[in-house]
């Protein structure tokens, strides 16, 4: 039993399920005797922000940007500072960066006006999006990531 124990410990506690999860042993008998919690993930912590990760997984790892190799806690909100981004991205005439301008993150729009979106750029590699789904995703904030 203490062998078992110790296995179970190594693999929900510290690798599997411990990695995103918090993970607790509880009281009583048997080795298999845990409580994982579940993980929580806001689609939009930003209300006036946005933000698609998918535009980014082919080309730079989760590490890159969140500081999940220095969290502990499921809770931890690993938002990254906005410095990272402009590693990669500035402003709108950038040549040697990723062409950005504020509306390519923040919602924005004066009253009484629809919402300002990004005009595509050029550079846009990504898949085409039907006209109107940002407005329904970002409307709801949810949009996927």
């Amino acid at each position: 039993e203490q062998q078992a124990r110790k296995v179970a410990d190594q693999a929900f506690g510290r690798t599997m399920c411990g990695t995103c999860h918090e993970v607790m042993t509880g009281e009583g008998a048997g080795p298999l005797n845990w409580s994982v919690v579940p993980a929580s993930v806001s689609n939009r912590w930003l209300p006036g922000g946005r933000y698609d990760h998918k535009a980014h997984f082919e080309i730079v790892e989760c590490e890159n940007c969140h500081a999940a190799d220095k969290s502990h806690l499921a809770t931890d909100v690993l938002l990254p500072k906005i410095e990272i981004c402009q590693d990669c991205h500035s402003g709108e005439n950038a040549a040697d960066k990723v062409p950005s301008n504020c509306v390519s993150c923040h919602d924005y729009h004066l009253d009484g006006e629809p919402m300002m979106k990004p005009v595509a750029s050029a550079a846009w590699t990504g898949p085409e999006v039907p006209a109107g789904q940002l407005d329904a995703e970002y409307a709801t904030g949810d949009n996927g990531s």
